[in-house]
């Protein structure tokens, strides 16, 4: 063979390779500028649940164009929906604005025991007393009652008030339920969780919870101004026998006869963010005869005759308070007595307290009382 066909013959192949390479690597995102550099690398999508929506709006569902969403289920929800209900909108991938949460009910509940956590295994009721009438004949009444933000008890309340009484569940789970949340402040409209609380303006009392249960309020305004016969207590919030019973976020305005918080022979009692105003009848915060009691961020104020603002008596184990205040009682700001376990107080507020003064606190355990202030009261006694 020739040398120029030769030539020409190795030239091919090397053509015919160079093809292939061309084929069989991947092609380069971007190529080369004038100067010599690449251009920057494109933005990561924004986290907008959709398309052309600010970062952490709800925006467009992506998908089709007729609106449908074609995300695969297990997506979140959006930013800002309330706990637990997060996990049922993931479920057909709904979004907070269409989920169907815009219905005429203010009432949902949302079971823990739901195997797919979806909303179609939540019930809807126009009442707080018909959801409870319902929860009442579950297998495991554990869940969450969501209630909307502008939920009303109408112009003249139902009786005997909200009762929550589990001695009354007549399920055939072996344990009824064993964590049971009312959480208020919800906006129906988009599923989110508001700062705004729901506003009751009648007595809710929560009784007879086993030590295997636990029980939640979070979110409510309770504006309570009289008592009817057959109330099971005078008092706007009655926790009777019960276990391990957390109340969230809740304001007491208590202009009646009775007191504002009363707590009888219960264990593990927490008060979070609570404040307390009763103007009329009794004590804004009573507790007797119960044990492991922590409050923390709570404002409690009696102007009544004999109104104390935290009442404790014959109650055991520890009294924990944190960053609350009791200012402005006539009677005692904090009053403890016959307490068989250590107190702590941190952070404890008592002022302008009359009768005894700022505190009267008379306890078998130990004392530890840091970072707190008792000014401009008639006395403070601590035995």
């Amino acid at each position: 063979m020739k040398p120029r066909y030769l030539t020409r013959t190795l030239l091919g192949v090397l053509a015919v390779f160079t093809l292939l390479a061309a084929l069989i690597s991947p092609i380069p995102a971007y190529a080369k500028t004038s100067g010599g550099h690449e251009p920057p690398p494109p933005k990561p999508p924004s986290n907008d649940f959709g398309s052309g929506g600010k970062p952490g709006s709800a925006g467009k569902p992506s998908g089709k164009s007729d609106g449908s969403s074609s995300a695969a289920a297990g997506s979140p929800a959006g930013p800002g929906t309330p706990r637990l209900l997060a996990a049922r909108l993931s479920v057909d991938a709904l979004e907070p604005r269409h989920s169907s949460l815009n219905l005429p009910e203010q009432v949902m509940f949302c079971p823990l025991s739901s195997p797919t956590f979806s909303l179609t295994a939540c019930q809807q009721k126009s009442t707080i007393e018909e959801m409870i009438t319902y929860i009442k004949g579950l297998d495991d009444a554990s869940g969450v009652i969501y209630v909307d933000q502008n939920y009303s008890t109408g112009l003249v309340p139902p009786q005997p008030g909200l009762v929550f009484d589990q001695s009354t569940f007549t399920g055939a789970g072996p344990l009824l339920v064993t964590d049971l949340t009312m959480q208020g402040g919800i906006d129906y409209s988009l599923g989110t969780q508001t700062a705004t609380k729901t506003v009751l303006n009648q007595p809710v009392t929560v009784q007879n919870f086993n030590a295997l249960s636990k029980v939640s309020l979070d979110m409510f305004q309770f504006n309570v101004s009289g008592y009817v016969s057959g109330d099971p207590a005078t008092a706007a919030v009655n926790v009777v026998s019960s276990n391990h019973v957390s109340l969230t976020d809740l304001f007491i305005n208590e202009t009646g006869t009775g007191s504002g918080l009363v707590v009888t022979q219960s264990n593990d009692l927490t008060l979070q963010r609570l404040s307390v105003l009763d103007s009329a009848g009794g004590t804004g915060v009573s507790i007797s005869q119960t044990s492991k009691i922590q409050l923390d961020q709570v404002g409690s104020t009696s102007t009544s005759k004999t109104g104390y603002g935290a009442f404790f008596t014959n109650n055991s184990d520890t009294l924990t308070i944190n960053n609350s205040q009791f200012n402005g009682n006539t009677n005692d700001g904090l009053f403890v007595l016959n307490q068989t376990g250590d107190i702590s107080l941190n952070g404890v507020n008592a002022a302008g307290n009359t009768a005894l003064g700022a505190a009267f606190l008379l306890n078998s355990g130990a004392l530890t009382i840091l970072n707190s202030d008792f000014d401009n009261n008639t006395k403070l006694i601590a035995e």
